[in-house]
């Protein structure tokens, strides 16, 4: 047998997230295809739920904290940590990640493939020399540069002077279906009403998902239905603030924050409609989760998803326009017929274009590529 590949892969933090999503779905692909996997986070990790899941995948996880960017310490501990365990690839993830991980990998002599996950940063939490520094070690180290998307790989080309990025949209797993009786028992314990509509949306709570767009348009929407629920799964900086927003607009008995849950394929699945109000975006995991949960979609024109939301699957909306997600909902609501017919075209076109098997093949064949170039 063929000696296994050894993939470090380094990440910023292993809170909830789309990168974070897509080290799961690696790791359960990896012994099929002979990749001996760790992981490396580099935050003060809060969240346990992706930390549960990939170590029940068997993968070493180790963590290298600090209060900031560069600090002597964790760099040595992490160069001795990547000559000790004589890795043959190294793939980074996330602005922290990139920066040191490229460093670090370059120190030590094992090429660094980087994936790129979004369009843009916050700009409080900007920092110029920070972002330069990223860019010019993606350009002149960075062995293969990855994009989740298309409006990403649009994002970063001139940056990094039109150097070639290969567009690898992620992949998500293909759940089990729910029998009946298992969608209705998850429909009563969410709501205590198995007949509501029920509304979701997933990701983390804060600012570039705009759920204080979402929120206000369901006070508009649950006027017309209030037999409708908004379910919220995930946790961040601004729970509490949309909280108080639900609280304000007298929405607790039908706007639920449930946290954080390992379960979102089988919520998912006893869903109705995802919606998604975000502002930025690269290829969200969680609306290609909902497509291949077979629900249809109402999201926001932003990152790739007016590419893979076609009329056929859902409907597409400006970002910070909350009527216009109102007028999605009214029309999906009206048109059960047509709602069910998204529903399963959404299925169709997840499993065929983003299934985790195929997104794997690319993976592995960029890996691949990069030792095969490197002997």
């Amino acid at each position: 047998m063929d000696k296994p590949l050894r993939v470090a892969q380094i990440i910023d933090r292993l809170n909830i997230g789309g990168a974070q999503k897509q080290l799961v779905v690696l790791a359960s692909h990896a012994n099929i295809k002979n990749i001996d996997l760790s992981v490396v986070s580099l935050g003060f990790d809060k969240d346990q739920i992706i930390y549960d899941e990939l170590t029940a995948l068997g993968v070493q996880i180790v963590r290298f904290p600090a209060p900031k960017l560069f600090n002597v310490h964790r760099m040595l501990l992490l160069i001795n940590y990547l000559k000790r365990e004589k890795f043959d690839i190294i793939h980074t993830h996330l602005s922290y990640a990139n920066i040191l991980g490229l460093i670090c990998g370059h120190f030590v002599g094992v090429p660094v493939i980087s994936t790129l996950h979004s369009t843009g940063h916050r700009m409080e939490r900007s920092n110029c020399i920070r972002d330069i520094l990223e860019i010019l070690l993606l350009r002149f180290i960075a062995k293969r540069i990855i994009a989740v998307g298309y409006k990403v790989e649009e994002t970063y080309r001139s940056r990094l002077m039109k150097k070639n990025i290969d567009i690898i949209p992620n992949g998500v797993p293909v759940p089990l279906p729910l029998s009946p009786a298992e969608r209705l028992h998850i429909r009563k314990n969410i709501t205590n009403h198995s007949e509501s509509m029920i509304l979701i949306t997933v990701g983390r709570l804060d600012y570039p998902k705009a759920y204080d767009d979402l929120i206000l348009a369901f006070a508009d929407f649950y006027a017309l239905h209030p037999d409708a629920i908004l379910v919220i799964v995930g946790d961040g900086p601004l729970f509490s603030v949309i909280q108080n927003q639900v609280s304000d607009l007298q929405l607790n008995s039908c706007v639920l924050l449930i946290g954080a849950r390992d379960d979102v394929p089988q919520l998912l699945a006893a869903s109705d409609i995802y919606v998604s109000s975000s502002i930025w975006e690269g290829l969200p995991m969680a609306i290609l989760e909902a497509m291949m949960a077979g629900l249809p979609i109402i999201a926001t024109d932003v990152g790739d998803i007016a590419r893979i939301i076609t009329p056929e699957i859902g409907i597409v909306v400006p970002p910070r326009q909350p009527a216009k997600i109102v007028e999605g909902l009214n029309r999906l609501i009206n048109d059960p017929i047509s709602r069910r017919k998204m529903g399963r075209a959404a299925y169709k076109h997840a499993i065929t274009n983003y299934a985790a098997d195929k997104w794997m093949d690319r993976i592995v064949e960029v890996y691949t590529e990069v030792l095969n170039s490197n002997i």
